[in-house]
């Protein structure tokens, strides 16, 4: 096959799920910029993607503004943990488990994209998440493939399991997908900007996990 180049003359949107390029999309011809639709299209994939692109993960962002021929950075990848000391990595950094993660930076690198280049308000522009994570989406090849592939670590945790391999199989190609806890705290998000992720009950629910003890 050969690869041709793909040009636009208006804006383009690139992603890795057609439902987040789409959303991308759709912002622009609504109105808004490069800032608008790249964190609208992130947080489709925070749904439809959530092995490669969850809320829980991190946010660098280039932002090259035209009319001043700047490049504007933007590092929201996440810090090591308040209570973290350097003797629980003696051994180096494990793969899994609470210690193998970092304080989630992506929701607040978001919110400061928003602030400091945005055109439309955060809450406009997870409406896209939100209704792919309440009226669901359709499951697609490499999610299922993915899900089978850390079923172990997925059927040690019952919510995981309940969305992604139920009765202990992945879900078939086309099943529904509807994850109305992750649309709850998109709300939030929406509702409080990054303090509805890092703090109250979204916070607690974080933090309780990382802590083993359950959520609140």
């Amino acid at each position: 096959m050969k690869l041709r180049p793909v040009r636009a003359a208006r804006g383009m949107v690139g992603a890795g799920n057609p439902l987040a390029a789409a959303e991308g999309l759709a912002v622009l011809r609504a109105g808004g910029n490069a800032v608008d639709a790249a964190i609208a299209a992130a947080a489709v994939l925070a749904v439809v993607s959530p092995h490669e692109c969850g809320l829980g993960g991190d946010m660098l962002g280039l932002v090259y503004d035209a009319a001043s021929g700047q490049v504007h950075a933007l590092n929201a990848s996440g810090r090591s943990p308040a209570a973290a000391t350097l003797e629980q990595y003696r051994d180096g950094m494990p793969m899994t488990g609470a210690r193998s993660i970092s304080v989630p930076g992506m929701v607040g690198g978001w919110a400061a994209a928003v602030q400091r280049f945005g055109s439309r308000p955060l809450d406009t522009l997870l409406a896209g998440a939100i209704r792919y994570a309440e009226e669901g989406f359709l499951a697609y090849t490499d999610l299922i493939g993915n899900t089978a592939e850390r079923s172990a670590s997925i059927l040690a945790d019952p919510h995981c399991q309940a969305l992604f391999l139920p009765e202990g199989q992945p879900l078939r190609e086309g099943a529904l997908l509807r994850q109305p806890a992750a649309a709850a705290t998109l709300r939030a998000i929406a509702a409080g900007g990054a303090a509805g992720f890092f703090l109250g009950p979204v916070g607690g629910c974080v933090g309780a996990a990382a802590d083993g003890r359950g959520a609140p």
